[in-house]
């Protein structure tokens, strides 16, 4: 029978990612040798630029998100769970920098915005899996350690995802111990969630892990190239979000 506490699948344009990979990862490609010069290479195909040694800082084992029944086997299937995990993320990883050192590296903006934002997921998950914690209620963490108490529909809007995802996420988070839900005195319509000692705790142990894959994320960048990053990001930001709301105002002056 399958195992029901595996992690998420990440679907993505480099394959699946996670122990949901249906058999063994083939051998990761060899990374590109070290370039003569720094720089990425041209679209003429020189040579790619090798990451430094420890690029990508320490490996963390990676453990389910919730804890196993520890029987005949138990921490056999973990382990083996374990390698499959680590050798498809490797794999993945060598074909991303294959595709932006050497395959594509002038391809478009969105796509390298994309797959850094999967990376940083990645990197992320793998972290919070050895405190036994899912990315997707990581998501949720994060709001309540900033606004306790909401309402169910409130925090859907702050995370961006459907109600019916945010009602099965939260019970998880509640058998869990993370939360608890309750209705208020006269008001018998809203449900409003709030953090559980363990919940609070948690803020302890998991953000220094993201503040760690935000420290590696950055490695090798100056105060004055994070500084330019950042402007530029915000700057599409922004013109993306003057996009959305000029089609939605569009949309209303259309509608009858």
């Amino acid at each position: 029978m399958p195992d029901s506490r595996r992690l998420p699948c990440d679907m993505g344009r480099y394959g699946n990612s996670g122990p949901c990979a249906a058999a063994p990862a083939p051998a990761a490609l060899p990374l590109p040798a070290a370039a003569a010069v720094d720089g990425p290479p041209s679209p003429g195909g020189s040579p790619a630029v090798q990451p430094p040694p420890g690029a990508f800082g320490r490996i963390v084992p990676l453990l389910p998100c919730r804890r196993s029944p520890v029987g005949a086997g138990g921490f056999g299937k973990m382990a083996r769970m374990a390698r499959l995990t680590a050798a498809r993320e490797a794999e993945i990883s060598t074909r991303l920098l294959k595709h932006w050192h050497e395959t594509v590296p002038n391809d478009r903006m969105a796509h390298l915005v994309k797959d850094a934002a999967r990376g940083f997921l990645r990197s992320l998950q793998l972290r919070l899996a050895t405190q036994g914690v899912s990315l997707g209620h990581w998501s949720f963490l994060r709001i309540l350690w900033e606004q306790d108490g909401l309402t169910q529909r409130a925090l859907s809007q702050e995370a961006g995802v459907m109600g019916s995802t945010t009602l099965i996420a939260l019970r998880a988070m509640e058998s869990l111990g993370y939360i608890r839900r309750e209705q208020m005195a006269g008001n018998r319509k809203n449900m409003y969630v709030f953090l559980t000692p363990s919940g609070r705790a948690l803020k302890q142990k998991l953000v220094p892990l993201a503040e760690e894959v935000n420290s590696l994320a950055l490695r090798g960048l100056d105060a004055a190239a994070i500084a330019t990053t950042r402007r530029s990001l915000l700057v599409m930001l922004d013109n993306l979000a003057r996009d959305n709301l000029l089609a939605h105002a569009q949309a209303g002056d259309r509608a009858p």
